[in-house]
């Protein structure tokens, strides 16, 4: 019975083969028909070849291995872009991720301006980071660093060097 919603979460186990290279990108998705097949989270026993999870639902279950890197799509500032000071007032970043998905906590994010970490907003439907300036930069050189891991534990980092005139 496809999407069968049960009274209490089950928790289930998958066996899996010892072909795979990097069996810490070994996953359970389940397939929804809306959104495809989506992560579950899922705990791996490497000496018993065996990834547990839970589902609330009976549903497609299978394992994926996600070995690609999340996707950074834009970054506001440019790189190599000039601002005038008091223009520039918000760092806005969107990424994507093809299969696992990001965890919304802190681990999965991490901007750093000017060698300092800041605490950032993130919308997960549309997939943005953004950080408002609380006052304007000083005039000069500055360099953005973003990185994000997937729920595999994939990761991509992008520096942005920009200028405020």
């Amino acid at each position: 019975p496809f999407q069968q919603p049960l009274l209490n979460p089950i928790n289930i186990a998958i066996r899996y083969s010892s072909k795979y290279k990097d069996r810490n990108k070994l996953h359970l998705y389940f397939y929804d028909q809306k959104e495809g097949w989506s992560f579950i989270q899922t705990e791996n026993n490497n000496e018993r070849q065996v990834l547990t999870g839970e589902i609330k639902q009976l549903d497609a279950i299978t394992i994926i291995e996600d070995v690609v890197s999340p996707i950074i799509k834009s970054i506001h500032p440019g790189h190599n872009g000039q601002y005038p000071s008091l223009e520039l007032s918000t760092f806005k970043i969107k990424i994507d991720d093809l299969l696992s998905g990001f965890d919304p906590s802190e681990s999965s994010f991490e901007l750093i301006l000017d060698d300092q970490s800041l605490i950032y907003a993130y919308q997960p439907k549309l997939k943005t980071i953004s950080y408002e300036l609380d006052r304007p930069l000083l005039i000069g050189e500055h360099s953005l660093q973003f990185t994000v891991k997937d729920r595999a534990g994939n990761k991509a980092s992008q520096t942005v060097k920009f200028k405020v005139y």
